[in-house]
């Protein structure tokens, strides 16, 4: 079955019993979470649905289309909640460009071009999708020098 990220905010507004104050902006993956929004949406669930709500989250992970994204989003628009802790910019922090979906994409990655290019980029992250099956071992292989401010990276970022 294919879901379309409309059945999943629709999913969400049905678990939480709320509707969204506006259309959503907010991105799917990945995202800042605001911690204060986090707790109420565990209240809120556990509070319509009379058990915990990772219980509920588990037990109905079938049953309902959402996303732990779209259940925040709902939340913290319905409570007018989202502009306190987040900024609508009409960008991503993730550039979707360059993020890696597909496994066949991690070939290609180039990390450097990236770099290069950021200053005209959208976004400040790019995402390897875990889905992908592609080992954690394997992005760090071939990110590592950037994971680290070394002398060296230090100099050829002044470069670029």
């Amino acid at each position: 079955m294919v879901l379309t990220r409309a059945e999943w905010w629709n999913s969400s507004e049905t678990v939480l019993d709320m509707e969204m104050t506006y259309p959503s902006f907010f991105g799917v993956t990945p995202t800042f979470l605001s911690k204060d929004i986090v707790l109420g949406l565990q209240s809120r669930i556990e509070e319509v649905h009379n058990i915990s709500w990772s219980t509920f989250l588990l037990q109905n992970v079938f049953k309902y289309s959402f996303t732990e994204y779209t259940l925040y989003a709902v939340y913290a628009q319905a409570t007018e909640n989202f502009n306190k802790y987040h900024i609508p910019t009409g960008d991503g922090v993730y550039n979707t460009d360059f993020s890696v979906w597909y496994q066949y994409q991690f070939q290609n990655f180039n990390f450097t071009k990236i770099v290069k290019n950021s200053s005209n980029l959208k976004g400040y992250f790019v995402v390897v999708q875990s889905n992908t099956k592609i080992a954690a071992s394997e992005v760090y292989e071939k990110l590592k020098e950037y994971f680290s401010l070394t002398k060296k990276y230090k100099k050829e970022r002044k470069n670029i």
